[in-house]
């Protein structure tokens, strides 16, 4: 958001405030990434100095404060994803190296083996993953390693799915 001026009150960046959860908001609604660089971000009271001293759109903790708790109603409302740079291109390199194989499946089970061709020292981040299983199932108990959640089967497009967190090359998925 650039910060138009004067800056002389919390108020004076209100306008660029609900810019950036109007731009928030439209990148949840057409299902898009968003991106919030900041270059520099003080308590109000050293705005100011940093103004005049012509540093690039200076942002309030203030201000940064109120877009982060607009984001956490979001993200509490499963709406966004709210993760560092780091973890999400973790997360997009694994999304698109992942594979899955069924090694076995019977009426109450199924093992899934979950894998990537990188390396798993450093692409370790829980995917979302859509896993079809029989149409009777409702409620899924899913183990990998030390994690185990217990999810609701959702239909779509006349399947029947769990949207489990599965970490690749970290397990067999029960």
């Amino acid at each position: 958001a650039l910060c138009n001026l004067p800056r002389n009150s919390p108020s004076d960046d209100l306008d660029e405030l609900a810019q950036m959860e109007i731009y928030a908001d439209s990148c949840i609604k057409v299902g898009k990434w968003g991106l919030l660089e900041l270059h520099e971000v003080v308590p109000y009271s050293q705005l100011h100095q940093l103004v005049l001293d012509n540093e690039w759109y200076p942002t309030s903790t203030e201000w940064l404060t109120s877009f982060c708790q607009h984001l956490k109603q979001k993200s509490d409302s499963n709406l966004v994803w709210v993760e560092t740079m780091g973890n999400i291109t973790r997360y997009m390199h694994e999304r698109q190296d992942f594979q899955w194989d069924v090694l076995d499946q019977n009426k109450t089970q199924m093992h899934i083996h979950g894998y990537d061709t990188l390396d798993d020292q450093i692409y370790n981040y829980p995917l979302t993953v859509d896993i079809t299983v029989p149409a009777n199932w409702v409620k899924v108990v899913v183990t990998q390693g030390l994690r185990t959640d217990t999810l609701s089967t959702f239909t779509t497009g006349g399947g029947t799915y769990v949207r489990a967190h599965v970490i690749p090359d970290a397990g067999t998925i029960i």
